[in-house]
Protein backbone atom coordinates (compact mmCIF):
# COMPACT_ATOMS: atom_id res chain seq x y z
CA UNK A 1 0.00 0.00 0.00
CA UNK A 2 1.45 3.55 -0.69
CA UNK A 3 1.69 6.23 1.91
CA UNK A 4 -0.71 7.99 0.36
CA UNK A 5 -3.30 5.26 1.13
CA UNK A 6 -2.33 4.20 4.18
CA UNK A 7 -2.57 8.26 5.35
CA UNK A 8 -6.60 7.97 3.87
CA UNK A 9 -6.87 5.02 5.55
CA UNK A 10 -5.81 6.72 8.94
CA UNK A 11 -7.95 9.66 8.34
CA UNK A 12 -11.10 7.88 7.55
CA UNK A 13 -10.52 5.80 10.95
CA UNK A 14 -9.96 9.01 13.30
CA UNK A 15 -13.25 10.07 11.24
CA UNK A 16 -15.08 7.09 12.14
CA UNK A 17 -13.79 7.49 15.82
CA UNK A 18 -15.06 10.96 15.73
CA UNK A 19 -18.72 10.09 14.61
CA UNK A 20 -18.65 7.12 16.51
CA UNK A 21 -18.29 9.51 19.67
CA UNK A 22 -20.54 12.16 18.63
CA UNK A 23 -23.83 10.25 19.15
CA UNK A 24 -22.92 9.40 23.24
CA UNK A 25 -21.84 12.15 23.96
CA UNK A 26 -24.92 13.87 22.46
CA UNK A 27 -26.93 11.65 24.15
CA UNK A 28 -25.61 12.68 27.49
CA UNK A 29 -27.09 16.43 27.44
CA UNK A 30 -30.72 14.55 26.48
CA UNK A 31 -33.35 14.23 29.12
CA UNK A 32 -35.86 12.14 27.83
CA UNK A 33 -39.10 12.33 29.48
CA UNK A 34 -42.70 9.76 29.12
CA UNK A 35 -45.36 12.00 29.66
CA UNK A 36 -49.12 10.85 29.77
CA UNK A 37 -51.08 12.88 26.50
CA UNK A 38 -52.92 14.42 29.33
CA UNK A 39 -49.89 16.14 30.79
CA UNK A 40 -47.94 16.97 27.49
CA UNK A 41 -48.44 20.66 27.31
CA UNK A 42 -47.15 21.00 30.97
CA UNK A 43 -44.79 18.89 30.72
CA UNK A 44 -43.23 20.52 27.42
CA UNK A 45 -43.33 23.47 29.99
CA UNK A 46 -41.39 22.25 32.22
CA UNK A 47 -38.64 21.13 29.86
CA UNK A 48 -37.88 24.48 28.89
CA UNK A 49 -38.27 25.85 32.24
CA UNK A 50 -35.21 23.39 33.10
CA UNK A 51 -33.18 23.76 29.85
CA UNK A 52 -33.35 27.47 30.79
CA UNK A 53 -31.29 26.24 34.10
CA UNK A 54 -29.54 24.05 32.58
CA UNK A 55 -27.58 25.43 29.53
CA UNK A 56 -26.80 22.89 27.14
CA UNK A 57 -29.05 20.25 28.10
CA UNK A 58 -32.43 19.54 26.24
CA UNK A 59 -35.17 18.08 27.42
CA UNK A 60 -37.09 15.96 25.16
CA UNK A 61 -41.08 15.06 25.98
CA UNK A 62 -42.53 11.79 24.47
CA UNK A 63 -46.73 11.70 25.28
CA UNK A 64 -48.98 8.80 25.01
CA UNK A 65 -51.33 7.06 27.21
CA UNK A 66 -49.86 6.05 29.80
CA UNK A 67 -49.93 2.28 30.43
CA UNK A 68 -48.72 2.26 26.36
CA UNK A 69 -45.90 4.19 27.62
CA UNK A 70 -45.02 1.71 30.73
CA UNK A 71 -45.25 -1.02 28.08
CA UNK A 72 -42.66 0.51 26.50
CA UNK A 73 -40.48 1.08 29.47
CA UNK A 74 -40.82 -2.40 30.70
CA UNK A 75 -39.66 -3.30 26.74
CA UNK A 76 -36.30 -1.26 27.51
CA UNK A 77 -37.50 2.15 25.92
CA UNK A 78 -34.65 4.64 27.05
CA UNK A 79 -36.72 7.19 29.10
CA UNK A 80 -35.84 8.77 32.13
CA UNK A 81 -38.36 10.69 34.07
CA UNK A 82 -41.98 9.05 33.55
CA UNK A 83 -45.10 11.55 34.09
CA UNK A 84 -47.95 9.53 35.03
CA UNK A 85 -51.95 10.87 34.48
CA UNK A 86 -52.03 8.04 37.57
CA UNK A 87 -50.24 6.39 40.29
CA UNK A 88 -50.76 2.99 39.31
CA UNK A 89 -48.40 2.83 36.49
CA UNK A 90 -45.81 4.34 37.82
CA UNK A 91 -46.37 1.75 41.20
CA UNK A 92 -45.83 -0.89 38.84
CA UNK A 93 -43.06 0.31 37.35
CA UNK A 94 -41.37 0.71 40.86
CA UNK A 95 -42.83 -2.87 41.51
CA UNK A 96 -40.92 -4.46 39.19
CA UNK A 97 -38.00 -2.70 40.05
CA UNK A 98 -37.40 -0.67 37.32
CA UNK A 99 -37.21 2.84 39.00
CA UNK A 100 -34.56 5.20 41.20
CA UNK A 101 -36.81 5.78 43.92
CA UNK A 102 -40.86 5.13 44.57
CA UNK A 103 -43.56 7.34 42.81
CA UNK A 104 -44.26 10.38 44.18
CA UNK A 105 -47.41 11.88 43.56
CA UNK A 106 -47.21 15.68 41.70
CA UNK A 107 -50.63 17.03 40.88
CA UNK A 108 -54.22 16.07 40.76
CA UNK A 109 -56.81 15.94 37.31
CA UNK A 110 -60.15 16.80 36.95
CA UNK A 111 -62.58 15.29 34.42
CA UNK A 112 -64.59 17.34 32.40
CA UNK A 113 -67.08 16.79 29.95
CA UNK A 114 -66.24 19.52 26.63
CA UNK A 115 -68.67 20.37 24.18
CA UNK A 116 -68.26 22.61 20.74
CA UNK A 117 -69.95 26.01 20.95
CA UNK A 118 -72.29 25.19 19.15
CA UNK A 119 -74.04 22.86 21.67
CA UNK A 120 -77.19 23.69 22.50
CA UNK A 121 -76.98 22.81 26.73
CA UNK A 122 -77.48 24.89 29.88
CA UNK A 123 -74.07 25.52 31.92
CA UNK A 124 -75.31 23.72 34.56
CA UNK A 125 -74.64 20.35 36.19
CA UNK A 126 -77.83 18.67 34.00
CA UNK A 127 -75.83 19.27 30.69
CA UNK A 128 -74.41 16.09 31.03
CA UNK A 129 -77.95 15.11 30.58
CA UNK A 130 -77.00 16.78 26.99
CA UNK A 131 -75.28 13.20 26.26
CA UNK A 132 -78.78 11.32 26.16
CA UNK A 133 -79.88 13.53 23.37
CA UNK A 134 -79.93 12.25 19.58
CA UNK A 135 -77.84 15.51 18.72
CA UNK A 136 -74.83 13.62 20.48
CA UNK A 137 -73.80 10.78 18.45
CA UNK A 138 -70.61 9.78 19.24
CA UNK A 139 -69.09 10.46 22.20
CA UNK A 140 -64.60 10.99 22.47
CA UNK A 141 -62.93 9.34 25.40
CA UNK A 142 -59.61 7.79 25.82
CA UNK A 143 -59.18 4.18 25.55
CA UNK A 144 -59.55 2.56 29.27
CA UNK A 145 -57.33 -0.13 28.75
CA UNK A 146 -54.82 1.80 29.11
CA UNK A 147 -55.11 5.32 29.27
CA UNK A 148 -56.22 7.02 33.51
CA UNK A 149 -58.70 9.46 31.50
CA UNK A 150 -60.75 6.66 29.99
CA UNK A 151 -61.09 4.79 33.37
CA UNK A 152 -62.15 7.57 34.86
CA UNK A 153 -64.39 8.87 32.39
CA UNK A 154 -66.41 4.89 32.27
CA UNK A 155 -66.44 5.43 36.21
CA UNK A 156 -68.38 8.55 35.94
CA UNK A 157 -70.43 7.71 33.59
CA UNK A 158 -71.65 4.43 35.32
CA UNK A 159 -71.43 6.60 38.56
CA UNK A 160 -74.31 9.25 37.25
CA UNK A 161 -76.51 6.12 35.96
CA UNK A 162 -75.69 7.21 31.91
CA UNK A 163 -73.18 4.10 31.02
CA UNK A 164 -75.83 2.03 29.42
CA UNK A 165 -77.31 4.95 27.92
CA UNK A 166 -74.79 6.25 26.04
CA UNK A 167 -72.57 2.92 25.52
CA UNK A 168 -73.02 2.52 21.89
CA UNK A 169 -72.09 6.25 21.53
CA UNK A 170 -68.68 6.20 22.76
CA UNK A 171 -65.60 6.70 19.90
CA UNK A 172 -62.31 5.65 22.01
CA UNK A 173 -59.20 7.56 21.03
CA UNK A 174 -55.77 5.71 21.35
CA UNK A 175 -54.80 8.57 24.21
CA UNK A 176 -56.77 11.68 25.35
CA UNK A 177 -55.20 14.05 22.92
CA UNK A 178 -56.58 11.46 20.10
CA UNK A 179 -59.95 11.33 21.85
CA UNK A 180 -59.71 15.39 22.09
CA UNK A 181 -58.63 15.48 18.23
CA UNK A 182 -61.80 13.56 17.60
CA UNK A 183 -64.21 15.98 18.92
CA UNK A 184 -62.17 19.31 17.77
CA UNK A 185 -62.26 17.81 14.10
CA UNK A 186 -66.39 17.21 14.49
CA UNK A 187 -65.86 13.49 14.50
CA UNK A 188 -67.72 13.30 18.00
CA UNK A 189 -70.40 16.12 19.20
CA UNK A 190 -68.93 15.71 23.03
CA UNK A 191 -65.72 14.71 24.69
CA UNK A 192 -65.15 13.61 28.12
CA UNK A 193 -61.70 14.72 28.95
CA UNK A 194 -59.10 16.25 31.22
CA UNK A 195 -59.27 19.51 32.26
CA UNK A 196 -55.51 20.36 31.68
CA UNK A 197 -56.55 19.80 27.99
CA UNK A 198 -59.72 21.54 27.19
CA UNK A 199 -58.14 24.47 29.26
CA UNK A 200 -55.10 24.71 26.33
CA UNK A 201 -55.54 25.84 22.59
CA UNK A 202 -57.14 24.25 20.04
CA UNK A 203 -59.74 23.01 22.80
CA UNK A 204 -59.95 26.47 24.64
CA UNK A 205 -61.10 28.15 21.79
CA UNK A 206 -63.47 26.40 20.41
CA UNK A 207 -66.15 24.91 22.81
CA UNK A 208 -66.72 25.18 26.51
CA UNK A 209 -66.29 22.66 29.37
CA UNK A 210 -68.20 21.51 32.49
CA UNK A 211 -67.06 20.13 35.32
CA UNK A 212 -67.93 16.47 36.29
CA UNK A 213 -68.72 15.94 39.82
CA UNK A 214 -65.22 15.05 41.26
CA UNK A 215 -67.75 12.30 43.53
CA UNK A 216 -68.69 10.23 40.31
CA UNK A 217 -64.86 8.79 39.58
CA UNK A 218 -61.69 8.05 41.98
CA UNK A 219 -59.49 10.88 42.35
CA UNK A 220 -56.97 11.24 39.64
CA UNK A 221 -53.71 11.57 41.29
CA UNK A 222 -50.78 11.69 39.10
CA UNK A 223 -47.32 9.85 39.37
CA UNK A 224 -44.08 11.37 38.57
CA UNK A 225 -40.90 8.36 38.66
CA UNK A 226 -37.58 8.39 37.93
CA UNK A 227 -36.14 5.11 35.51
CA UNK A 228 -33.03 2.88 37.02
CA UNK A 229 -32.01 2.69 33.20
CA UNK A 230 -31.51 6.27 33.39
CA UNK A 231 -28.13 7.49 32.64
CA UNK A 232 -29.12 10.79 33.93
CA UNK A 233 -30.25 9.87 37.22
CA UNK A 234 -28.73 13.18 38.59
CA UNK A 235 -30.54 14.98 36.03
CA UNK A 236 -33.56 12.91 36.60
CA UNK A 237 -33.75 13.84 39.83
CA UNK A 238 -33.60 17.31 39.52
CA UNK A 239 -36.37 17.18 37.10
CA UNK A 240 -38.38 15.40 38.79
CA UNK A 241 -37.87 18.28 41.65
CA UNK A 242 -38.46 20.83 39.26
CA UNK A 243 -41.97 19.33 38.81
CA UNK A 244 -42.94 19.34 42.78
CA UNK A 245 -41.70 22.48 43.60
CA UNK A 246 -43.44 25.62 44.10
CA UNK A 247 -41.91 27.13 41.23
CA UNK A 248 -43.16 23.59 39.22
CA UNK A 249 -46.51 23.89 40.98
CA UNK A 250 -47.42 27.59 39.13
CA UNK A 251 -46.41 25.77 35.59
CA UNK A 252 -48.88 22.85 36.90
CA UNK A 253 -51.98 25.39 37.86
CA UNK A 254 -51.87 27.15 34.57
CA UNK A 255 -52.26 24.00 32.66
CA UNK A 256 -55.26 23.21 34.64
CA UNK A 257 -53.87 20.89 37.37
CA UNK A 258 -54.06 20.94 40.68
CA UNK A 259 -50.56 20.78 42.42
CA UNK A 260 -49.82 18.10 45.13
CA UNK A 261 -49.67 20.79 47.56
CA UNK A 262 -52.48 22.18 46.92
CA UNK A 263 -54.48 18.96 46.91
CA UNK A 264 -56.29 18.47 49.87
Amino acid sequence: MSRFGALVLIVLALLAAGCSKAPSHEDDRVLRVAAASSVRAVAEALAREFESDHPGVRVTVTPGASGTLVAQMRNGAPFDVFLSADMNYPAALAAAGLTLDPPRPYARGELVLWLPATAAASADGLALDVLRSGAVRQIAIANPDHAPYGQAATSALRSLGLYELVATKLAYGENVEQAAQFAHAGAAEAAILPRSLVSMPPLSGSGRWIAIPATAYEPIEHGVVVLKSSPQGPAAREFAGLILSPRGGETLARHGLTPVSATP
